[in-house]
């Protein structure tokens, strides 16, 4: 993209995905915080799948990774949707982030998590602290969803039923 087309010089280094740039500039004062017309960076770097080394860069310079974006979603919830790692999970939880923030509906990253089929993701969020049986607003656990997506192992997992118990699909 030309220069012109980035709201800020830290936007451009992330976008080039120039990790040292990017440190310069913050180091200069840059805000990984700062709103911009696709979203703060801290947010970009955790949806984009950029790695932890941008994750841990913008916490190093503030990044605030328990404030939710313009949809109610933290990077917590992007990161338990993005795939099955849980390698950034675990990173923001060891920031001190939240661990079952609600959406506007009342998800959690856990329930993202389920409903995706991401065992992994569900597992370091457990092991974090995230209550399986949390309800959604319309009254859902992490079970539920899971096993509605038909990611039946996983909903097992979640209920704590064993494996020779068949899963439900629906919620009373």
């Amino acid at each position: 993209m030309p220069s012109e087309m980035y709201d800020s010089a830290l936007e451009r280094a992330y976008e080039e995905q120039n990790l040292e740039e990017a440190r310069r500039l913050l180091e200069a004062g840059a805000d990984p915080n700062d709103p911009l017309p696709l979203g703060r960076l801290v947010d970009r770097a955790v949806f984009d799948d950029r790695g932890d080394e941008w994750v841990k860069l913008f916490a190093l310079f503030g990044g605030a990774f328990d404030r939710s974006d313009e949809d109610g979603l933290t990077p917590l919830h992007h990161a338990a949707t993005r795939s099955d790692d849980p390698e950034v999970v675990r990173l923001l939880l060891g920031l001190g982030v939240q661990v079952s923030p609600r959406s506007p509906t009342g998800w959690t990253p856990l329930h993202f998590a389920a409903a995706y089929g991401h065992r992994l993701v569900s597992e370091a969020l457990f092991e974090g602290g995230a209550d399986p049986c949390a309800t959604t607003d319309e009254g859902l656990t992490a079970s539920a969803l899971a096993a509605r997506n038909h990611h039946d192992e996983l909903a097992r997992r979640l209920d704590g039923v064993s494996s020779d118990r068949p899963v439900r699909r629906s919620v009373e």
